[in-house]
């Protein structure tokens, strides 16, 4: 069950950098829809967190909890930017 919640995790955190160029690609703005699939990729690992907790998992909830901060940092960062820089492409091609 764990390892299907890290992969929904990754799934959702890649299509959260991705949909912003899909949505170039099909002229729609898809940012909204990228932010929600950030947030839920984040929500996954507080989740897995949780179920650590809950079963006292104790070394496996203290060996993970670096990842999931780099993890959220790096899925937080990655989704601004490629929403940042498909928002400029778009306004720059407004203005041309």
């Amino acid at each position: 069950m764990l390892s299907l919640l890290h992969l929904a995790g990754l799934i959702l955190g890649l299509a959260a950098w991705i949909l912003p160029i899909v949505g170039y690609c099909i002229k729609r703005s898809l940012a909204a829809l990228s932010w929600c699939c950030c947030a839920l990729a984040m929500w996954f690992p507080i989740y897995i967190t949780a179920l650590y907790a809950e079963h006292e998992f104790i070394s496996s909830f203290l060996d993970c909890s670096n990842a999931y901060d780099l993890l959220s940092r790096v899925l937080l960062i990655g989704t601004a930017l490629s929403n940042i820089v498909i928002y400029g492409v778009r306004r720059a091609k407004k203005t041309v």
